[in-house]
């Protein structure tokens, strides 16, 4: 498996006004240490603007597995996730029922699957976004990223 640990967030250094990304999605090293995702934060109030663009876009991305973004209920601040939609219903369905999201127990037997699944469709999922967001970031402010 080619090592695309990083190259969403650069993706996203380049497209959106990014105040704050933990940069790797996955660790090589041990890639079934958690399902990949990308923990990002935009600047001054850009998330309305980028946010439901983005979300549009990932949802649409036809891999694997199927991708979302979202802010959790758990993060205080501003921060939004870039995971698997299925990782989202289950902190979601842990919420509802008081429950503690631990990944591993809630996947128990597709989880190594699915992380193998996510990291393959990082490249792809990046071209997905570059291709979908250009025009969607040039409509925004007038410019088109390199």
């Amino acid at each position: 498996m080619e090592n695309n640990e990083m190259l969403i967030a650069y993706l996203f250094k380049e497209l959106f006004p990014i105040e704050w990304m933990r940069y790797r999605m996955y660790f090589s090293e041990d890639i079934y240490r958690s399902i990949p995702y990308l923990l990002y934060r935009y600047k001054d109030d850009c998330d309305l603007i980028y946010q439901e663009k983005l979300l549009n876009c990932v949802e649409s991305y036809k891999g694997k597995q199927k991708w979302t973004t979202f802010h959790p209920h758990y993060i205080k601040n501003n921060n939004y996730i870039l995971t698997l939609k299925s990782v989202r219903e289950k902190i979601e369905e842990c919420k509802r029922s008081g429950r503690i999201y631990y990944e591993k127990a809630e996947f128990g037997d597709d989880f190594n699957r699915m992380c193998e699944d996510a990291i393959s469709d990082i490249p792809n999922l990046g071209k997905h976004i570059r291709e979908a967001m250009i025009l969607k970031i040039h409509s925004l402010n007038g410019h088109i990223p390199k």
